[in-house]
């Protein structure tokens, strides 16, 4: 049987794929009888046209879209995923998080932005081999739980200007997986990394291991493997990185889902001030989505997006109550619970010098954890809350400075950026009066943001252990 697989786009894969399967060997697997094929290879030669505009496929392309920006976005929490998918808190062992998530590996992993590394390799280097992106972590994945990294290794290499994209994949359910998001989030990172790094976007090739198809889906595959190919409409709007680097991409995601939040909490959003083409013909449809007003996708008409939209899955149709998940994190909720009362009584005063005056604050901050004493009016672990949250402020200062309309220091803001540190379970070795000294030498804003990220985790470990002792 034919085990490498040449496709133009995800809807003229499908009905081959799910032929194949469902000639397939059979096997019984952990979830029943299972058709598979194994150590296949896919290759998507116009992976952009990502939408699947297949009728009897019915997708959810309001869950492909947010699933996508989660995992760009570093986000590894249920609370993110449960609207669009609510069964998102069954894969997850503690009812907070995805241990496995690949938001959190790909933008974290130990404290390596991996995303940022390939964009930059790419971009300095087009022609390098080492623009690889690795989600499978064995001190998580090699121990029992819910939630397991079935896509584990990435890898970009770009040739005459175009950039391709290689998974390699351990087990991939054709249905949920390769077809419901994987297909769909790969080729988007595809897209952004290209963007970035100032290339074209080639082809996204997978390398599967399993590629299977469980039995409660072999019907649905069957209508799939008979359906007719529609009259394919034009491409949807593209990702546009004029300009742009992993900061401000990271400024552009963190506006995206603040908008999000407020559409599907059902207020009314003007997203023509969204400068990103593509993010901003998502919102839209995430607007028809939690409304069912098919109006918001009149300016997509013509398009894959818009097409995807109407033949997948029905609308939610009207604001829905946030699926609960148990509280957040309360060493964060009372940092957050602090600064919002700090703000409250001295306003901007923190930035009304500059950036001199910021980094000012930081350097006393760092001198009296330095000294390793508490003094009558401030113990060490308010010393470390405090520097956690001055640093958390000058990154939103340095991000408003190319970000029209931030809202520098406001305590929302800065609860976004603290929410966003990985948490370190065991305090790591403390550089942090030799950081700031590479800080206040630093001439450009992305050292400046490196520098600042670096800090933040280590201040935030040391605030979090003093805090729980």
């Amino acid at each position: 049987m034919k085990h490498n697989f040449q496709f133009d786009n995800v809807d003229t894969a499908l009905p081959v794929l799910m032929g194949s399967l469902l000639s397939a060997e059979q096997f019984d697997s952990r979830a029943g009888n299972t058709r598979e094929l194994r150590h296949i290879g896919i290759t998507l030669n116009r992976p952009w046209e990502r939408e699947i505009t297949l009728e009897s496929r019915k997708a959810n392309i309001a869950a492909q879209i947010v699933e996508t920006m989660w995992v760009l976005a570093g986000r590894s929490d249920v609370a993110g995923l449960a609207p669009y998918l609510p069964r998102a808190v069954d894969f997850s062992d503690d009812g907070r998080t995805w241990r496995s998530g690949y938001g959190r590996r790909l933008r974290n992993f130990n404290g390596v932005d991996q995303l940022a590394f390939v964009a930059e390799t790419l971009r300095t280097n087009p022609g390098s081999r080492q623009a690889v992106i690795n989600l499978w972590d064995p001190t998580v994945d090699s121990t029992p739980g819910k939630d397991v990294a079935c896509n584990n290794w990435l890898s970009f290499s770009s040739r005459h200007g175009a950039l391709d994209l290689h998974v390699g994949i351990r087990s991939n359910d054709a249905m949920w997986g390769w077809s419901g998001i994987n297909a769909f989030e790969w080729s988007v990172l595809l897209e952004v990394v290209a963007g970035l790094a100032g290339l074209e976007i080639g082809s996204l090739h997978f390398s599967t291991t399993s590629f299977h198809l469980y039995e409660q889906h072999w019907a649905k595959a069957g209508r799939i493997a008979g359906d007719r190919l529609p009259m394919l409409p034009t491409e949807s709007p593209a990702f546009n990185a004029t300009m742009m680097d992993v900061n401000e991409f990271d400024a552009l995601v963190r506006q995206w889902f603040r908008l999000e939040e407020r559409i599907r909490t059902g207020e009314v959003v003007d997203v023509e001030a969204f400068s990103e083409p593509m993010m901003q013909s998502w919102l839209r449809v995430l607007q028809w989505y939690w409304s069912g007003d098919e109006t918001f996708l009149e300016p997509l008409v013509g398009t894959r997006l818009y097409r995807a939209a109407l033949v997948g899955l029905a609308p939610a149709g009207e604001p829905q109550e946030p699926v609960k998940v148990p509280d957040g994190d309360p060493f964060l909720d009372h940092v957050n619970a602090l600064h919002a009362d700090k703000h409250a009584a001295y306003g901007d005063s923190w930035k009304r010098r500059g950036e001199p005056g910021i980094l000012g604050n930081i350097a006393r901050k760092v001198d009296r954890i330095d000294s390793g004493k508490d003094t009558s009016d401030e113990t060490q672990a308010d010393t470390a809350q405090d520097l956690m949250v001055y640093l958390a402020k000058y990154r939103c200062w340095l991000m408003g400075q190319s970000a029209v309309g931030w809202d520098e220091g406001n305590p929302l803001q800065v609860a976004e950026v603290l929410e966003a540190v990985p948490v370190i379970e065991h305090v790591p070795p403390l550089y942090l009066d030799e950081d700031l000294g590479i800080l206040e030498r630093a001439t450009t804003r992305r050292e400046k943001l490196e520098i600042v990220d670096r800090m933040l985790e280590q201040s935030m470990a040391l605030a979090r252990s003093l805090w729980l002792g």
